[in-house]
Order: C-alpha cells, then structure tokens, then sequence
C-alpha cells in the first residue's frame, strides 16, 4: 500500500474502554481534508484504538483487504462516498460504518441510514457523540457478530 501525507498508523496501547478481547479497536478513517483526519487521529489515538488513516475510497478497499477493521469512519463529501459505503456494507457487513460530514442535512442522514451507515455525525465534529457511536457500534458488534 502506498503512502502519503494523510496516511498515518499510531498505535496506543494500555487498558480503556476501547480495547477488545485480543487487541486494540482498529478504526479507519476515510478522510481527504488532512485537518479533520489529524482531529480524528488524535482523538481515537488517545482514547487507545490503532488508527489507519488514508485520504480516498480506493486505499480504504485496500486497507480492508489486508487488514481486519472494526470500525470506519467515512466522510460523507469525498467522491463516490455512497458508492464505498454501499460496496463496504456489502463485502464487510459486519463492520459498522460511522459517516462523517461538513453540515447537517436530515435529507443526507436518512439516505445514509438507509445505505446501510451505522451513524452519521456532522460537523463540528462533536467527540462525545463520536465516542457513543464507537462504544454503540462495538457493543452492535458484540451482539450480533
């Protein structure tokens, strides 16, 4: 996989809420606005979960190809991201994908919903809603897979 500028991987280990069975929680960030990827980064980074992040779709299909995920974060404003969403959900059904936007539009949220996204989350990006969704969609896992 190559890598640029927006991929990083940070590692944080030591007990908290988002460590599981054997590991660490491994979310992804699919992101092409750097500033919100590092906001992410940081702020999943300290709250102990190993961190990918890449900046478009086509690297999200080939961190998930080689790697096991157990949560994405998705932004709703890169190209096709309904399109990554649809083939996500249908190739890895088991990982819920939180979606992230720049606005708030309820017409966007129901679409999403309905495609299959586990939450969506506008902007501001507001880390405590963040941190219900992570810890929501851990326990869904924990239930139903």
């Amino acid at each position: 996989m190559s890598r640029n500028t927006y991929e990083t991987m940070f590692e944080c280990s030591g007990e908290n809420l988002f460590m599981k069975d054997k590991g660490v929680i491994k979310v992804l960030v699919v992101n092409d606005n750097q500033k919100a990827c590092n906001r992410f980064e940081r702020f999943l980074t300290n709250a102990g979960c190993k961190v990918y992040v890449v900046n478009d779709g086509e690297r999200a299909l080939e961190v998930l190809k080689n790697i096991t995920i157990d949560i994405v974060l998705l932004n709703v404003m890169m190209a096709d991201s309904m399109g990554y969403l649809r083939y996500i959900k249908k190739t890895h059904s088991d990982i819920p994908v939180i979606m992230t936007n720049g606005g708030k539009d309820e017409k966007t949220s129901m679409k999403l919903m309905e495609s299959g996204a586990f939450a969506y989350l506008s902007q501001p990006i507001n880390f405590e809603h963040l941190q219900s969704f992570l810890i929501s969609s851990i326990l869904y896992n924990i239930k139903y897979n």
